[in-house]
């Protein structure tokens, strides 16, 4: 192979192979410069680059643990947006079509900042989390009939928000729960890392897979999103590993992903498996990779 990772053209291979005098024989030899007869064939910056390739693997950490994101990946929501939002809108006395409230709930999220991360301390932040739901919701409703009015706007949006920790509202994906049992029984440790709110560990439960992960990581703890390393490093403690030794499983958009890759961290993107047995196989591969 030559540096572009092809195969050199015959010409070069008819010039390397050409017979030559050696001189310690005295005889013709159709050996490559700089290969001794009974030796490797290859050209000589061949055999470097391949030694140099070997010794990065050599150093390289063996993956023994994974972090999986949670939305998309662990779980989906068993209803859309537009439906959970009408469906509590009319128990509230406002009435308006779900792919309307679906469709403004989309434009407004599209432009939504951060959250979890305002607050001095953890309860400061989750209470932000909070508030910035409760704002999501009101432009929500004023982008789809700015005439809607609630007897109690807060009550109506609390009631959102409790709607997406009820038992029912969300399901594991397909494959998941066979994933994490065999991991478990792999002796494999695992984390979540999410940008899910403070509501998270309450939804993993009623999913009955909370107790396969050693730590949940999600910003209203850290005061910092994805990719920031501190979530990370947090969920690499908590496994008792490097944050190089982690495999993440996730479905971020591909800039979020090339930066968590960045930190040195095995990335399965979930986007480009749309099978379950096709995501194990990747999972277990990252974790098979060299020891």
């Amino acid at each position: 192979m030559d540096g572009a990772g092809t195969r050199p053209p015959l010409a070069r291979l008819r010039r390397c192979t050409a017979p030559r005098m050696d001189r310690s024989s005295g005889t013709r030899s159709t050996a490559p410069p700089g290969v001794r007869l009974g030796g490797d064939p290859r050209p000589p910056r061949e055999l470097r680059r391949e030694r140099s390739q070997a010794r990065r693997i050599g150093r390289m950490r063996r993956r023994t643990a994974v972090a999986f994101d949670a939305t998309g990946t662990l779980m989906e929501a068993t209803e859309g947006v537009g439906d959970v939002y009408a469906r509590v809108a009319h128990a509230h006395g406002v009435d308006l079509p779900a792919w309307r409230l679906d469709d403004g709930f989309r434009r407004i999220l599209r432009h939504a900042g951060p959250r979890g991360l305002d607050g001095e301390d953890e309860a400061a932040r989750r209470e932000g989390e909070v508030e910035w739901w409760f704002e999501i919701i009101r432009q929500t409703f004023q982008a789809t009939d700015s005439t809607a009015r609630f007897a109690n706007f807060r009550t109506f949006a609390r009631a959102v928000f409790d709607a997406y920790r009820a038992p029912g509202a969300w399901r594991l994906r397909p494959g998941i729960a066979d994933l994490l049992a065999e991991l478990r029984g792999r002796d494999t440790p695992m984390a979540v890392v999410s940008n899910f709110d403070h509501r998270l560990p309450g939804i993993l439960e009623h999913l009955e897979i909370r107790s396969f992960f050693r730590s949940i990581e999600i910003p209203s703890r850290h005061g910092a999103l994805k990719p920031d390393r501190a979530l990370f490093d947090a969920a690499a403690a908590a496994l008792g590993v490097g944050a190089e030794a982690l495999v993440y499983v996730g479905d971020d958009p591909a800039d979020r992903l090339h930066a968590i890759d960045a930190l040195d961290v095995a990335v399965v993107d979930v986007h480009a498996l749309d099978e379950a047995a096709l995501l194990r196989k990747a999972v277990l591969g990252a974790l098979e990779g060299p020891a």
